[in-house]
């Protein structure tokens, strides 16, 4: 939990895969895939909880201030009024899909710190954090199990049973994956109704990354 506080609040995630490493690791440390991806969501959501509150107390005005990527005072952004519109219609089910798809053209933690400044509640974001993040540490879990059993050759299988993990595998992947882009697609349409699209969003970032 310590650890991924320390990586949430400082955002080193974008650079370090901390956030993959751990609910990779949890199964071994933790007993089990099922024990380890809840507790990996449960330690996920707790720590950008911390992000949440340090955006709504230390740092509001700062956050609301702030500029990203040559755009304007984030309070300012079509994306942030889109953002906190959605909210206050429905805080779980945007705080969800923006954790199932977290496309604003800001670092993926620093979506926590925003949360923050809108209003949302700590219990919306907390519990929709949550049930998001379940879905990418189950699949870093489980494929984090595969790979430390086949290292350790703690499971000794045959040809059949390794075509079943390889096609419960990909199974799981693809689920991931639609999930994610049945997400997006949601997202973008609720966000769409406040008068700002998504994709402008991911263009901002892909400019911002070519003039780096």
């Amino acid at each position: 939990f310590a650890i991924i506080v320390v990586e949430k609040v400082t955002l080193i995630g974008e650079f370090i895969p901390v956030g993959v490493v751990l609910p990779a690791l949890s199964p071994v440390l933790f007993g089990g895939v099922l024990q380890g991806t809840i507790i990996s969501a449960a330690c996920a959501s707790a720590g950008s909880s911390v992000n949440f509150v340090i955006g709504r107390t230390f740092l509001k005005e700062r956050v609301k201030k702030l500029e990203v990527f040559g755009q304007p005072p984030l309070e300012e952004t079509k994306w942030y009024k889109a953002l906190s519109k959605n909210i206050e219609k429905d805080g779980f089910k945007a705080a969800l899909l923006l954790r199932l798809a977290p496309v604003l053209p800001i670092p993926i933690d620093a979506h926590w710190y925003v949360c923050g400044v809108t209003p949302l509640k700590l219990w919306e974001f907390s519990s929709a954090y949550f049930v998001g993040a379940l879905k990418a540490t189950f699949l870093d879990a489980y494929l984090g199990y595969m790979l430390t059993s086949a290292a350790t050759g703690s499971e000794q299988v045959g040809a059949s049973t390794k075509f079943v993990v390889v096609a419960e595998t990909l199974a799981i992947v693809v689920v991931s994956v639609l999930v994610t882009q049945i997400s997006l697609g949601i997202f973008n349409e609720m966000m769409a109704e406040e008068g700002f699209e998504v994709n402008e969003a991911l263009g901002l970032a892909d400019s911002a990354e070519k003039e780096k």
